[in-house]
């Protein structure tokens, strides 16, 4: 192999390419391919950006447990029964634009109310429930702390179970890389660490 690499010498490159490698066959797999496509585009591949992508596959509920947890994340026995029982409807390929509205945005208490009425005024949609799922798997528990948040909320159509409404979040306690569930109140106070995911303005 040559030497050097348009000038720059191998032994400088190497140790730099052997990292990036790491990074991208390790547990934030999908956090450092994004920064990486980010640095190319000429982009700052540290910046969380405002819409986040994700792209359902074709995935049914089993195969997210399995995907999710042979990846290494945690899923509650709550999340797994409610998904296990949950029918996914979007399972065609199709990409889907997600924002965020963070609790700290509001003056006063962060209630459900008031998440709602802020989506709708900024012209936000609900997402569908797998919209968890994929999310999960792209963003980090990095991310999270690098947001200020110690939850996500995904604001699809609250799902009933045990006597009560549920939505799907994440979040990084304990050992992090969490997929639990978060109890919906319509009239209820969140902690201003929560932040809740919609879909993005369709064009």
């Amino acid at each position: 192999m040559s030497e050097d690499i348009l000038g720059i010498a191998f032994r400088d490159v190497r140790g730099p390419l052997t990292t990036l490698m790491e990074r991208l066959s390790g547990q934030d797999a999908a956090m450092w391919l994004r920064r990486l496509n980010r640095f190319n585009r000429g982009e700052n591949p540290f910046e969380i950006p405002r819409i986040i992508e994700v792209t359902s596959d074709g995935r049914n509920e089993r195969q997210f447990i399995s995907s999710l947890e042979r990846a290494g994340y945690n899923i509650s026995s709550q999340a797994k029964n409610i998904l296990q029982e949950t029918a996914l409807v979007d399972l065609e390929e199709q990409t889907h634009k997600l924002v965020i509205i963070r609790g700290k945005e509001f003056d006063g208490e962060c209630l459900t109310t008031n998440v709602h009425a802020e989506a709708e005024h900024r012209g936000y949609l609900i997402p569908p429930v797998e919209v968890a799922f994929l999310l999960r798997e792209v963003i980090s528990d990095k991310e999270l702390e690098q947001m200020g948040l110690l939850w996500l909320i995904v604001m699809h159509e609250p799902i009933r179970h045990g006597g009560h409404l549920s939505l799907f979040s994440l979040n990084q306690a304990n050992k992090g890389r969490n997929l639990d569930v978060s109890v919906y109140h319509p009239n209820g106070c969140w902690d201003r660490r929560c932040g809740f995911v919609f879909l993005a303005p369709q064009v």
